[in-house]
């Protein structure tokens, strides 16, 4: 069972750029690139989410906000068509709230 913000503290740690670059040494590589990511962000040391930590607080907050913000640049503008472009174009208009994510997972992975 999970607490409430744990979905979003976990959702901000797997989506940072610090947990990528973590995993991608270890990553298999197939014909369009890295492979397997499931398997390797498992193996992060993770924490467990603590609500009294302010840190991980903070990482609930900024991965609501971020939902919340494309939830509504994307009522306004259309995706590109390719997944890769689509996750591109995600990153940089989310690329301040991201950017205060990577910090504070840098610090707790």
């Amino acid at each position: 069972m999970t607490t409430a913000g744990e979905e979003d503290f976990l959702a901000s740690i797997l989506n940072s750029s610090i947990s990528n670059d973590a995993i991608k040494p270890f990553q298999s590589m197939g014909l369009l690139g890295e492979r397997d990511i499931e398997k390797k962000l498992s193996d992060l040391p993770i924490p467990h989410f603590k609500p009294e930590d302010s840190r991980h607080v903070a990482l609930v907050e900024l991965g609501q906000h971020a939902r919340e913000r494309i939830r509504n640049i994307l009522k306004l503008s259309d995706l590109p068509a390719s997944l890769a472009r689509q996750r591109a174009w995600v990153r940089e208009q989310l690329k301040n709230e991201l950017a205060e994510i990577d910090k504070i997972v840098k610090m707790l992975l």
